[in-house]
């Protein structure tokens, strides 16, 4: 019997998360949102009360982009309709490869199994402020949860768009008589411009501004045609100043107590495996990581985590109840042997449970722990009247 705090056989409620390409406006963000949403209405009547999409909105990790959107569906009660919530998701993601909607360029989903939100059932928080470094992590990491056969891994790093940086070469800038602002100067008039002049009306002072036309900034040579002058008059070429290095930034930068990180998330096949038993292999598997990766941690979470921790707690509190029973019964049989008698029949007891729970292929939610707690107790009574008698 597999222990799933909040099983999902009964969610009514799912949120399909997808993204567009980076450069993607709202209005096309919005059109792509609209052709998931013809793919929902193909569902049978009986299937989905409602549905909504947040465009620009990934509410899932509180992003705020205009390539992706997040599309909420509501179903009918469970008793209603034979599709799952997993069926439904199938459905949706098949009907999305089958109808090649290449304007979707990743797609997620989450399912509301019920309870106070806890996440994806894997998550992981990669914590790091070398950024290169945490982009090499968060690969290995993804690769390692593939391996243990987590589904729709991915992260919530995202280049942003291409950028140019400038490194001053000061051999050249000495020798040339210059200074680092005067080159700063220079660069900064033409891409983003200097005011040299007003025009005063009767109603407001309107400023002139120079700078390059667009048509004329090239990505590949962005200071071809830049000049600084020295102070003997002459004009040096700003490209034989600098060191120019072409990269990507991250789109979002999250943070973790201060520290950059990027989270890592998954979803899993509960017929296969359940969110505790990936939590312990993967607590597991990154035991030492610190130790070996000095300046950078794991962080363990979602509901696997959520789950691991409830698990042994809930155990913990049974525990504790058969002794609090026990200590409570010698006092009342005054005997040690006795009250050990009666609480024998709690072991006995959640054999029952579990063989129930076992035949009909159900598995143990929280609410069912906290059913079989107090179902020892129904035990230890029935278990006292006999004993009178």
């Amino acid at each position: 019997t597999k222990f799933n705090m909040f099983p999902i056989d009964q969610s009514y409620r799912m949120y399909i998360i997808a993204e567009t390409d980076q450069a993607s406006s709202l209005a096309f963000t919005s059109g792509v949102a609209a052709e998931l949403e013809k793919i929902i209405d193909e569902l049978p009547e009986d299937i989905v009360r409602s549905h909504r999409s947040a465009i620009g909105q990934n509410l899932y990790t509180g992003q705020v982009l205009a390539s992706t959107f997040t599309t909420f569906i509501t179903l009918t009660s469970a008793t209603e309709r034979e599709m799952k919530a997993v069926d439904v998701k199938d459905f949706i993601i098949k009907s999305i490869k089958e109808k090649n909607i290449k304007a979707i360029k990743k797609i997620d989903y989450m399912i509301d199994g019920g309870g106070p939100p806890m996440g994806k059932p894997i998550e992981v928080e990669v914590v790091g402020n070398d950024n290169k470094k945490r982009v090499t992590i968060l690969g290995e990491v993804m690769q390692k949860m593939a391996e243990l056969g987590i589904t729709e891994v991915d992260s919530n790093y995202r280049d942003g768009k291409q950028e140019i940086r400038l490194k001053p070469d000061y051999d050249m800038v000495a020798r040339a008589q210059l200074d680092v602002v005067s080159i700063a100067s220079v660069i900064r008039t033409a891409f983003d411009g200097t005011q040299v002049a007003y025009m005063d009306t009767s109603d407001e002072q309107i400023p002139f501004r120079i700078m390059l036309d667009k048509s004329d900034v090239k990505f590949e040579e962005p200071l071809k045609g830049l000049y600084v002058g020295s102070r003997k008059g002459l004009l040096v070429p700003v490209e034989n100043l600098v060191e120019i290095s072409k990269t990507k930034s991250q789109q979002t930068i999250f943070r973790y107590n201060g520290t950059r990180t990027n989270k890592i998330t998954g979803n899993i096949d509960l017929n296969q495996t359940t969110p505790a038993e990936i939590y312990e292999e993967m607590k597991k598997a990154y035991e030492d990581f610190s130790n070996n990766h000095p300046g950078f941690k794991i962080i363990l979470k979602g509901e696997a985590q959520e789950s691991s921790d409830i698990l042994a707690k809930l155990i913990g509190i049974l525990l504790v109840a058969m002794l609090a029973i026990y200590f409570v019964m010698t006092i009342q049989f005054g005997s040690f042997l006795q009250p050990a008698m009666v609480l024998l029949a709690i072991p006995f007891g959640l054999i029952g449970a579990l063989l129930a729970f076992g035949i009909q292929g159900m598995e143990l939610s929280m609410l069912a722990m906290i059913g079989i707690i107090g179902y020892s107790g129904v035990v230890v009574n029935d278990s006292l009247i006999w004993w009178i008698t």
